[in-house]
């Protein structure tokens, strides 16, 4: 068999290590695996290739701007993506995350659906059922897109509301589309999913977990700590994109100051390094890079917090379970539709006072059930390789 991947980028951020493992992963039991990306260097070999023109891309970033017309343009690239296809013949072809402006989706779903190829759509955020949203921010997307309350957030201050094409343009590319089938990767967001029109049309989706490099991410000590951190009772706050309104950081200090009378520390990983928080107990460590460095924070401790307002997945809540290590956070859909409640705890947007004394009642203890089994690469390539198979 011979499955090709396309995402927007190759081992790097959260679905460009998620491509890469499974692409690994397949090549191990024998799978002819590709990979097409959008954002890197050229080519990293003869299998994983750059298939997006760089200058195009920001060019209708710049664009999509000005039209929100975010999912569509990109010609040159899109040609240059089917032109690819073509040329591998993949039997399957799998799309995890193709936003970016690195091809044009309703022209390429609709070019995959009229060559009767079979086509595995992975969704890790909404974006492919709303009208542009990637975290849906209203209910309208459950009946159609229109007049967005969520204009500036979703296409920026000076483009027009688009939210009507766009909803209207997935619709159509989804349109008896029979060799689709659409993953989810967690129970939430298949719930989710399963509320739009679009979608309703085809059989049963399922629910994949992401998966973990859990040769790495494990209960056993390997990688030394940061020095900074030695002697230090910590509760670790890993984040991506710090700024981000839904990674909620403001209550970051409110936690810490709640934290201090307790003796514990707040380790924040994704900070940026000389970013300056008040609470004398909050240790910032900027961004950790190395995946050994962070399976360590896990490992080491008390417990970790996440504190996103909505969150399809949560790679940070999948890595610390596998370190045997609980996780305390706000409700955000994914990540408690998956997480063992014995092992987490998850309570209402902004109840600092619940999430401090779920802290206090799971921090330092550790994980007895091995949770590797969920999140294992070859275990989430198999089930891929049976819906592939189908």
């Amino acid at each position: 068999m011979r499955a090709l991947q396309i995402n927007i980028v190759y081992a790097q951020g959260s679905t460009g290590h998620i491509t890469e493992t499974l692409h690994k992963e397949y090549l191990k039991q024998g799978i002819d695996s590709y990979v097409l990306f959008g954002r890197g260097p050229k080519q990293i070999d003869k299998r994983v290739i750059r298939c997006s023109y760089l200058w195009e891309a920001k060019l209708w970033r710049f664009i999509s701007l000005l039209t929100g017309n975010i999912y569509g343009g990109v010609p040159f690239s899109t040609l240059h993506i089917k032109h690819l296809i073509k040329k591998l013949h993949p039997d399957v072809v799998h799309l995890q995350c193709i936003n970016g402006n690195m091809v044009n989706i309703y022209s390429l779903m609709n070019w995959l659906k009229k060559k009767k190829i079979k086509t595995i759509l992975t969704h890790h955020a909404e974006f492919m059922y709303t009208g542009g949203c990637g975290v849906a921010l209203c209910p309208k997307w459950k009946d159609h897109c229109e007049h967005c309350p969520h204009k500036t957030e979703v296409f920026g201050r000076c483009s027009i509301d688009r939210s009507a094409s766009n909803w209207k343009r997935f619709q159509k590319s989804y349109r008896s589309f029979d060799g689709l089938a659409n993953v989810f990767v967690s129970p939430w967001l298949q719930r989710q999913g399963a509320e739009s029109p679009l979608l309703t049309n085809f059989g049963h989706p399922v629910t994949i977990l992401n998966p973990v490099n859990v040769e790495i991410f494990n209960p056993n000590d390997a990688a030394p700590l940061p020095e900074v951190l030695a002697n230090k009772k910590y509760i670790l706050t890993p984040v991506a994109r710090f700024f981000d309104p839904n990674k909620k950081t403001d209550s970051i200090e409110e936690v810490a100051s709640a934290l201090q009378t307790r003796g514990l520390y707040l380790t924040v990983a994704g900070a940026p390094k000389g970013f300056q928080f008040s609470s004398p107990n909050i240790v910032n460590l900027g961004f950790v890079t190395s995946a050994q460095t962070m399976a360590s924070l896990y490992r080491h401790a008390q417990c970790t917090l996440v504190m996103s307002k909505e969150e399809s997945f949560s790679m940070p809540v999948a890595e610390s379970l596998c370190c045997g290590t609980p996780v305390i956070g706000f409700k955000a859909g994914g990540p408690e539709s998956f997480a063992d409640p014995h092992f987490s705890a998850f309570v209402d947007q902004g109840d600092v006072s619940n999430l401090v004394l779920n802290i206090e009642r799971l921090a330092g203890t550790r994980i007895t059930k091995d949770q590797s089994e969920l999140f294992a690469p070859s275990a989430i390539a198999q089930q891929y390789l049976r819906l592939y198979q189908k």
